[in-house]
């Protein structure tokens, strides 16, 4: 899955934000981006994500079971109160083909 990032920036900012009670020195803005399916409680994919202007897509991998998913992603800040995103979505997992690789690997093994 590839989740792309957009948010506005201030011309001055470096990514440290101002936490007074942040012990270990200057805080950096961090994100994570966490990937659950509700219904099994189940979390598939998490990432952090460092301060940055802008963000190239980023690739979260995860294996779901056929059938249905009922899944949400959340995009959640570390240091800004009232940042934090969700987004639900659904995806439709089908049988898929046999694929070359798999015959590749076990050649690998003998």
């Amino acid at each position: 899955m590839a989740v792309s990032i957009e948010r506005e920036v201030d011309d001055d900012a470096d990514g440290t934000v101002v936490a007074p009670f942040y012990t270990a020195g200057s805080k950096s803005e961090n994100w994570w981006l966490v990937v659950g399916e509700q219904s099994s409680k189940r979390l598939l994919a998490i990432r952090k994500m460092p301060f940055k202007r802008s963000y190239d897509p980023v690739k979260l991998s995860f294996e779901l079971t056929q059938g249905k998913h009922d899944l949400t992603i959340y995009c959640i800040s570390d240091s800004v109160m009232g940042a934090d995103r969700t987004v639900d979505f659904s995806v439709d997992v089908k049988e898929g083909e046999d694929s070359d690789e798999d015959d590749s690997d076990e050649d690998m093994e003998e």
